[in-house]
């Protein structure tokens, strides 16, 4: 089984390594979410806890977390939530990478789901026509799957699904 994590007590935490940038964090956790194996989170990474080189990534948990990481700790779930609930995101499923210039567009499916992850991984705006990497349409948009056009800030991430 693949073991996957992006911090630990041994590393800077993720906040620290994405350079404060809440979007990005949330980009990254986003792609482990959609990745094979087990996910390991680090304690606090839920909460975007801050931690530089050891000892600082070894701070005690942030039992009153601000506002902001409480909604931080709201997107986090939301990504749990999809991979608890969308087979595809788990083990057993087939990984395609369809685009990684430009836009990443990254699909798991298996027998029984679909799941596109599309993801703007720099730091400007990006508009990404989605139907000139489908070749089947999405959901929400099958009566025009080539006329699917949508707009990413930077770091920002949307996950797609398949229509039957």
């Amino acid at each position: 089984v693949q073991f996957n994590l992006l911090d630990s007590h041994d590393t800077e935490r993720l906040r620290y390594m994405m350079g404060q940038n809440l979007q990005k964090t949330l980009l990254a956790l986003a792609l482990l979410s959609i990745s094979y194996g087990t996910i390991s989170i680090y304690y606090g990474t839920e909460i975007a806890m801050d931690g530089a080189y050891d000892p600082d990534c070894r701070r005690c948990m942030d039992w009153n977390p601000s506002k902001e990481s409480f909604r931080f700790k709201e997107h986090f779930k939301k990504l749990m939530h999809l991979r608890n609930n969308f087979s595809a995101m788990r083990n057993q499923s087939e990984w395609n990478w369809i685009s990684t210039e430009g836009p990443l567009l990254i699909q798991r499916k298996n027998d029984q789901s679909s799941i596109y992850l599309l993801a703007n991984p720099t730091d400007a705006p990006m508009t990404i026509n989605v139907g000139k990497y489908l070749q089947q349409p999405l959901d929400a948009y099958s009566m025009a799957p080539h006329a699917i056009v949508v707009t990413l800030l930077p770091y920002q991430y949307v996950f797609l699904t398949q229509a039957a």
